[in-house]
């Protein structure tokens, strides 16, 4: 364990200067939501956001910081919770380490941990988000899942449920996909035994789904105490639980092009298919031996959170006019356990390690490298890097993605071949699906555009049906440059509701580019008299600069 915590404290000495850099909340609205909320728990013991009751689903998060909140000074409470996200991102390192420790080594396991630690979405512990929380959860309870396969005891099983409770108040993805994982565990581990005894395999884990089911009904009947009688969806489970503000229903069809379209990305982009292949290819009957309970625990939990969370958060990016698309921050969550996936399969096809190292290594590298000609250390599309650049909706340059293109799929798929060098068959296959993939991808975000699921229709008659003297509207220009500005010296001062105007590059479309000028022009005339137009001092506030923007995306 001593090269464990020496390479702790070596992560967490650098985790700390990177957060030193970031002197205030970057992220909006999402660190403003936390820490406000963090806020009125410390104040009144109630979650009041802007003066009105908030529902909000999941509270772990906000009641971790709520010690904060008694610092001197907002500066001193932000770099307190600072500190706090960089212990709880640098500890992902341990149920990492643990989780291989099952399957290999002690050199090999603690080379993926460090190498976890390596991913460039961890730098979200410069800030006030929830994934600093769920990323190490989600870690543990990957390790108490294979655990609680390999043997009858209960202790194991017990510990995966209240880790699995655990991410459920921490994040909306948890709430609605970490129960299915659990029923897919049981499922598993009761059919991959035979016939006999399968009730029982499927039984043995009732302890979880005792503490799981538990905090399910705990959030139920907190919802439908606060809601009089009524439970919304939106309001109990989050937004990804399909219900998207008063009134909007669950669209079956988006959300399974949805899902099609962003698990084909996703797979090309961050190399997700040929490491799932891979680690496959110890369960589907490639090798000589059947696949050890904890072995298939691991693929089960992988896979099918994997799926989840692209499914989920891209149907809500959908739904919100995103076109199909994928933060990384939805799904960096399950880098660590490909990885140890990637690493089983080398002792099973025959593979040198440093071949799967070289390939995970080149896909990190073209992470960061999107990242930073993206202009944000923290946002990746998935169509982006599938080179895809007419559908991307959040590009800030036509070079920066035509860069980003061509060089990341290119690093993950030297990286790929590298892994499948000794089967060439796999390789065929892996481009042939890539082809199908490009093609599939033309066709879902043509399917999505057409269909009209996205909020733009239903923008303007919000504004008309929300605005008010007493809650002015900020249209703000987007630029990382100006959100520190932004944060500290108007919203957290006034409180107010906004809007969000996003310099697109034009070109691609001129009838949608058309049409959201129209928009924003019929959104303004909209807002009542007296209500104040922000944005940075060196850009001019006038009609004619509409004209330069692509969209209006609507935050509430």
């Amino acid at each position: 364990m001593r090269p464990l915590l020496l390479a702790m404290a070596v992560i967490l000495a650098i985790r700390a200067l990177l957060a030193w850099g970031v002197p205030s909340p970057l992220i909006f609205p999402d660190e403003l939501v936390y820490t406000k909320l963090a806020r009125s728990l410390f104040e009144t013991g109630q979650t009041l956001f802007r003066g009105e009751y908030l529902n909000f689903p999941t509270l772990l998060y906000p009641l971790l910081l709520v010690p904060f909140e008694g610092a001197p000074d907002a500066i001193v409470a932000f770099r307190l919770i600072q500190a706090l996200n960089v212990l709880l991102m640098t500890s992902a390192i341990i149920p990492v380490y643990l989780l291989a420790r099952n399957f290999m080594t002690p050199r090999i396991s603690l080379g993926l941990a460090v190498l976890s630690q390596l991913l460039a979405s961890t730098l979200y512990a410069d800030f006030a988000m929830t994934e600093n929380l769920f990323f190490p959860v989600l870690l543990w309870s990957a390790y108490f899942a294979v655990r609680a396969a390999a043997g009858p005891e209960w202790q194991w099983k017990a510990g995966l449920g209240l880790i699995l409770a655990i991410g459920f108040f921490s994040k909306p993805h948890g709430m609605v996909a970490l129960p299915v994982v659990l029923g897919c565990l049981a499922l598993a581990a009761a059919i991959g035994g035979g016939r006999e005894g399968a009730w029982r395999r499927f039984a043995g884990y009732w302890p979880a789904f005792a503490i799981l089911g538990a905090a399910i009904g705990l959030q139920l009947l907190r919802s439908l105490t606060l809601g009089g009688g009524h439970v919304d969806a939106n309001s109990a489970f989050g937004s990804y639980a399909g219900a998207f503000g008063s009134g909007r229903a669950f669209n079956l069809r988006a959300f399974v092009w949805a899902g099609i379209g962003t698990v084909q990305s996703v797979a090309m982009s961050v190399g997700f298919l040929p490491l799932v292949l891979a680690g496959f290819s110890w369960v589907a009957g490639w090798r000589k031996r059947s696949a050890a309970p904890g072995e298939w625990a691991l693929a089960v939990f992988t896979v099918v959170l994997g799926v989840l969370l692209i499914t989920i958060t891209s149907y809500h990016t959908v739904m919100n006019d995103d076109g199909i698309r994928l933060h990384e921050r939805y799904c960096f969550h399950l880098a660590p356990l490909l990885l140890v996936g990637a690493a089983l399969a080398v002792r099973e096809i025959e593979l040198e390690l440093p071949d799967v190292w070289v390939g995970a290594i080149f896909a990190i590298t073209g992470a960061i490298y999107i990242q930073g000609v993206h202009g944000s250390p923290l946002v990746v599309d998935s169509l982006t890097l599938s080179a895809f650049l007419p559908l991307m909706a959040k590009v800030g340059s036509l070079a920066a993605a035509i860069g980003a293109g061509i060089v990341l799929p290119a690093l993950v798929f030297w990286g790929g071949f590298l892994i499948i060098r000794k089967k060439p068959g796999q390789a065929a296959g892996i481009l042939a699906v890539y082809m199908v993939t490009i093609a599939g991808l033309a066709y879902v975000a043509h399917r999505s555009a057409s269909m009209g699921w996205g909020y733009r229709a239903r923008y303007v008659p919000f504004i008309k049906a929300n605005a008010r003297p007493d809650r002015p509207i900020a249209f703000l220009v987007h630029g990382g440059q100006f959100w520190d500005y932004l944060m500290i010296e108007f919203h957290l001062r006034h409180q107010t509701r906004y809007f969000q105007l996003y310099n697109y590059p034009q070109g691609f479309n001129e009838q949608r580019a058309g049409l959201s000028r129209w928009g924003q022009l019929e959104a303004i005339s909209a807002l009542p008299d007296g209500t104040r137009v922000v944005a940075p001092a060196d850009v001019p506030l006038s009609l004619p600069i509409l004209g330069e923007f692509d969209s209006l995306v609507m935050y509430e």
